[in-house]
């Protein structure tokens, strides 16, 4: 947990402070899908405390969805999420 915190910061103070927010467009819990950038993704694992409307930052991965997954940061919790690209 300590580690996942440590990574976390270590993002938010270089690259992810100027990386591109998004927000979260639309999200369905019970599907675990949420569209951000116009794009469907599907979470690995529950995203806890995501909800419609937050930015977000992608700190793997891209919001194109040019990639296999990718991993976002709620800029409002700072809880992570992994997510399947479409």
């Amino acid at each position: 947990m300590k580690l996942t915190a440590l990574i976390v910061a270590a993002a938010m103070s270089t690259s992810a402070m100027a990386a591109s927010t998004y927000e979260i467009e639309a999200i369905n819990n019970r599907e675990d899908k949420l569209v951000i950038n116009s794009e469907v993704f599907e979470a690995q694992t529950y995203c806890y405390g995501f909800d419609e409307g937050d930015e977000v930052i992608f700190i793997e991965g891209d919001a194109n969805a040019v990639c296999a997954s990718a991993e976002i940061l709620n800029t409002k919790n700072k809880n992570t999420c992994r997510l399947w690209c479409p």
